[in-house]
């Protein structure tokens, strides 16, 4: 990294090691009680690239996996290059609410921001992560009670290991009237909305009920995204996707219409970083191949997938998954709107 952008990602590991052990719950947090002093740290442009803000803002959050992060290193500089209008000329904010265990790697994952193509990154920094479903909204409710999404148009949340391959039906729904971006997910016979993955406009989402939306009697992410984008979904102004196209039990995962939640990296070591040394660079040309397998047009180099039987073949077993994507599109549509009509209607 350039040497202005070194000192910033020392200054990252510095405040990650004074930063204090917070206990404050969800609940109480939503209840309007306040994080500790120094327990967010918020270090903007880190490139010190001094840009104006984009239209668009790339919100990743993470709870420090090393699986969180070998994926920021290997797979996202490659994606965004590919989605040039979408995703290349965002700003970027990942919040990292790392608990206790991932202090030691708080300048890679600095590092790792800086080595994004991106002219804006900025890194959030906490120690406070109150739980699996809490902590995910955590970083929402965050970013909503300091504005940190109130200047921009459209907003892209995404996990770390979830990766927009295709950035065709995203850019799509970027247009008037659309509001919202969803993939939808299917949970012990209730559709959810999907919060691994969403791009909504700030003005689409009615962030008050994050935390606040029950599944299984239990505080969940997805079913507080139902009503965090009810209002989008009622008035038509939502774009829907099924996220796996099947009505299976468990956890929601997305791999449709461009975007998948990929684990293929999970099993690889994020690479270490002594400041001031130039680590590895992130989009090699195996990294490369892995996005480009998933994408339209073939591998990395350009050339087809292989002979022509084989993409005849490829060809009808994608149609028949488009088929049976459709069938079950239909079939969540009518569930959400069961759900949201038997909900009480908000004042």
């Amino acid at each position: 990294p350039p040497a202005a952008a070194a000192r910033r990602i020392a200054d990252v590991a510095a405040s990650a090691r004074a930063a204090p052990a917070v206990g404050l719950g969800f609940a109480d947090y939503l209840r309007g009680s306040a994080l500790p002093a120094h327990a967010l740290a918020v270090f903007r442009d880190l490139k010190g690239a001094e840009t104006t803000p984009n239209r668009a803002l790339l919100y990743l959050t993470t709870a420090c996996t090393p699986c969180h992060l070998a994926h920021l290193q290997s797979c996202w500089p490659e994606s965004i290059r590919r989605a040039r209008d979408v995703l290349a000329p965002a700003d970027v904010l990942l919040y990292a609410g790392c608990g206790n265990h991932g202090v030691k790697a708080a300048a890679r994952w600095a590092d790792a921001l800086v080595r994004l193509p991106n002219a804006n990154v900025s890194l959030a920094w906490t120690r406070w992560n109150p739980g699996y479903q809490e902590g995910a909204m955590a970083a929402l409710v965050v970013a909503t009670r300091r504005r940190w999404f109130d200047m921009y148009v459209w907003v892209i949340r995404a996990n770390p290991d979830v990766l927009v391959v295709d950035h065709s039906a995203l850019a799509a729904a970027f247009r008037p009237p659309t509001g919202a971006y969803l993939y939808t997910c299917w949970s012990d016979g209730v559709t959810l909305v999907n919060t691994d993955f969403f791009a909504a406009r700030p003005s689409a989402m009615n962030s008050s009920w994050w935390g606040r939306g029950l599944h299984l009697g239990k505080i969940n992410s997805e079913a507080s995204a139902v009503q965090v984008f009810r209002s989008s979904i009622e008035n038509g102004t939502a774009v829907l996707t099924a996220g796996l196209g099947e009505r299976s039990n468990g956890p929601c995962r997305t791999a449709s219409a461009g975007v998948i939640h990929c684990h293929a990296r999970c099993g690889q070591q994020p690479w270490g970083l002594v400041i001031g040394q130039t680590g590895p660079v992130a989009t090699s040309a195996n990294n490369a191949e892995s996005i480009a397998r998933h994408s339209p047009g073939g591998n990395a180099s350009g050339n087809p997938r292989g002979p022509p039987e084989r993409v005849e073949a490829e060809v009808a077993a994608l149609k028949e998954k488009v088929a049976a994507l459709e069938g079950e599109l239909k079939d969540a549509r009518a569930s959400l709107k069961a759900v949201l009509e038997a909900r009480p209607k908000l004042d």
